[in-house]
């Protein structure tokens, strides 16, 4: 069915932008509207995203701050790029390391750099 015309005592509905709207309209102040708020553009805290710019940690190979993945080493931490021996600079991320005089080394090097006493024979020893 058609509903004809009715003429109806209460006032249209509107939506809360038009009230906003027409506040401004009746008032006459434009620079500052009623309903609105100030809002600044986002800007990058590095100190919020990535924790506490005092906790990053220093790379013992390269010297800068690390950002994400790091490989720790006894006290030292390292980029994983720079996770290499420090005669061939071949990288030990699936080979594993060796401490030597407190540097790391590829097995090879290591090997080079250690001498068994008199009568033993070097045997690399894989952890469980």
């Amino acid at each position: 069915m058609l509903q004809e015309n009715q003429e109806s005592d209460e006032p249209p509905r509107q939506s809360a932008s038009f009230k906003v709207l027409q506040e401004i309209l009746e008032t006459g102040d434009a620079d500052k509207p009623s309903g609105f708020r100030s809002v600044k553009a986002p800007t990058t805290k590095i100190g919020s995203s990535v924790g506490n710019a005092d906790k990053l940690s220093i790379c013992d190979k390269c010297g800068s701050g690390i950002v994400g993945m790091v490989v720790k080493l006894r006290d030292k931490f390292r980029h994983p790029e720079c996770y290499t021996c420090t005669d061939c600079d071949i990288n030990l991320k699936q080979k594993g390391h060796f401490f030597v005089e407190d540097q790391i080394y590829c097995e090879k090097h290591a090997r080079e750099r250690m001498t068994p006493p008199e009568g033993y024979d070097v045997v690399t020893v894989f952890p469980k």
